[in-house]
């Protein structure tokens, strides 16, 4: 145990004193956490800058009662690379103006996932500003469109854009986003049906290589993996994929 590089703790309640002595022995090799549903205050969360090897941190649905995910402290995760927030369920509550300013704060933040929140477009704008993620995942996340979707397709690192069951997303964003992006994978799944001809004309057209994972356009989708080519070698390769 004394070696243990994962904790995954998702859906057990834990009490501040849980965290304290958590983090006072085994910190030094843990690497992967996930604290999702435990229901943790912020003021445990900072603990975490205890353990300096801590690499991906999942917490989603945490910091409930007179702490919101506001308190959050992202000052203590300057050292995590994959961090996964937000509300758990249906709930959309508006995601804190403090907390975008701390993400683009976390210097080698490469993989941000943020589920059931509301975006103001200035957030989004804020966050399409970031210079190291790699990876961006937004799952039931309002507030998104296609302005923000092309600010979002400049973010210098991003190869890797998941919009999970986001409304907001047009065949014009979405075009628009196709041109302008350099994007290995786009997950649209849940977020829209209708876009998929025009978008793969748009990569093909840019001579560009991007794979697309939607749900389908109706109930009589076959599901799969489907590839389209053109002579500049340029590739589209499109997955049907149940939902989520």
């Amino acid at each position: 145990m004394s070696q243990l590089t994962e904790l995954r703790l998702q859906g057990h309640r834990l009490t501040d004193d849980d965290m304290k002595k958590l983090t006072s022995g085994r910190g030094p090799f843990i690497e992967f956490m996930d604290v999702t549903g435990t229901g943790l205050s912020a003021s445990a969360m900072g603990l975490f800058s205890r353990w300096t090897k801590l690499r991906t941190l999942r917490a989603v649905d945490v910091c409930r009662g007179r702490e919101g995910v506001s308190d959050l402290p992202l000052e203590a995760l300057a050292h995590v690379r994959n961090l996964a927030i937000g509300a758990g369920g249906m709930s959309w509550t508006r995601f804190p103006d403090e907390l975008i300013d701390g993400l683009a704060a976390l210097p080698k933040l490469e993989d941000l996932e943020i589920h059931a929140t509301t975006f103001t477009e200035e957030q989004l704008f804020s966050l399409s500003s970031h210079e190291t993620l790699k990876r961006l995942s937004l799952m039931r996340c309002r507030g998104l469109n296609d302005a923000v979707l092309t600010s979002l397709a400049s973010m210098p690192t991003l190869d890797d854009l998941r919009l999970l069951y986001c409304p907001g997303v047009t065949t014009r964003g979405l075009k628009a986003f196709a041109k302008k992006s350099p994007l290995a994978l786009l997950d649209l799944r849940g977020s829209t049906r209708d876009v998929i001809p025009d978008v793969i004309k748009t990569v093909l057209d840019n001579k560009r290589t991007l794979t697309i994972i939607c749900s389908g356009p109706n109930a009589r989708t076959v599901y799969g993996r489907y590839v389209y080519k053109a002579p500049s070698e340029s590739e589209v390769i499109l997955r049907y994929s149940r939902p989520r």
